[in-house]
């Protein structure tokens, strides 16, 4: 079954590769190229060696740590066969791509910080992940400090391959629920990445178009994140999320949250479980608390983490990059 699986996926694969491969060769006709993280999924950069070979500005887009070694994700190809997955998934192309980019823009301070280093021709523009609040909308009483449900929800919503946090806050929220303390814990986008062990979780799959109600339909946030240079190549995009939509949150303090995060004025910060407890419990039952959080959140976001705000400066790359075609 998985031989099959497998071949299946080789093929669609090399399918993709060619048409990308079809589309870059036409790439001439644009005054830029965006790419964000990689023109292709695996291999070496070439379709972005194949742009710069044609004359064509190549923006770089810089959201995660691309240049380490992540985790494979449980059950995929690059966990049944890590040295083949690794040789494909070619992780040193992030700095191979940082290396020949036009411009860089990059999600966060840190990760501006080692674009630099790499390249230090070009200009690195720190442009954050962002929002579009037409279409990332809390629910009416959010300011208000209000729960959407009668048992509020604590939710997490994420991919297989960071689900392994969650086990950060899996005896914390045990120890809620045998206190007594009132609360579903749902998830969506866990999949094999994670299974709790000290209380039961309602665990749904993950949905492209309804993220930003099911992230809107979530009454205290969590984004746990395990130490280490992978998750400090985040950009805090989960907490960005959540601010956005008015869920009071307690997330860990790693990648861009202390460009983000003020404790105790936008969200909570938790540097071990004991304050993951500490903060979810007082969530649970302090309306003034949550309120003030959620305010202060949406000051936050429109002030720079929305997509009218940093439009102009992303403007201002691509024109900057057009004018070296």
């Amino acid at each position: 079954m998985h031989d099959t699986r497998t071949l299946s996926q080789v093929r669609d694969l090399g399918l993709a590769l060619a048409r990308r491969l079809l589309l870059g060769a036409r790439a001439r006709r644009y005054d830029a190229v965006l790419v964000q993280r990689e023109a292709m999924l695996v291999g070496p950069p070439v379709m972005e060696q194949l742009l710069v070979s044609l004359g064509v500005p190549l923006i770089y887009d810089l959201d995660d740590a691309v240049w380490l070694h992540s985790e494979p994700i449980a059950g995929s190809f690059r966990a049944r066969y890590p040295r083949l997955g690794d040789f494909v998934r070619a992780p040193a192309k992030g700095n191979q791509i940082l290396g020949i980019a036009s411009e860089i823009t990059a999600g966060s301070e840190r990760l501006a910080a080692h674009a630099r280093t790499v390249n230090p021709h070009v200009t690195v523009t720190v442009i954050p992940t962002v929002t579009d609040r037409a279409v990332w909308k809390p629910l009416p009483g959010r300011e208000l400090g209000n729960f959407v449900h009668e048992a509020p929800v604590i939710g997490w919503i994420g991919t297989p391959s960071t689900a392994p946090s969650l086990a950060m806050v899996d005896a914390v929220l045990g120890r809620l629920r045998q206190e007594g303390h009132v609360f579903r814990l749902v998830t969506r986008g866990v999949g094999s990445g994670y299974r709790f062990e000290h209380l039961e979780a309602e665990m749904l799959p993950w949905r492209e178009r309804e993220e930003p109600a099911d992230f809107a339909d979530i009454d205290i946030g969590i984004a746990p994140m395990r130490p280490g240079e992978w998750s400090n190549g985040k950009c805090a995009f989960k907490q960005i999320q959540y601010l956005t939509v008015g869920v009071p949150c307690v997330t860990s303090r790693a990648g861009a949250v202390d460009e983000l995060i003020e404790h105790d004025r936008n969200a909570l910060v938790a540097e071990s479980p004991d304050a993951f407890y500490t903060h979810l419990r007082a969530l649970l039952h302090d309306q003034a608390l949550r309120a003030r959080l959620v305010r202060a959140g949406f000051e936050t976001i429109e002030s720079k983490y929305c997509l009218e705000a940093q439009i102009p400066r992303f403007t201002e790359v691509v024109l900057r990059a057009a004018k070296r075609g």
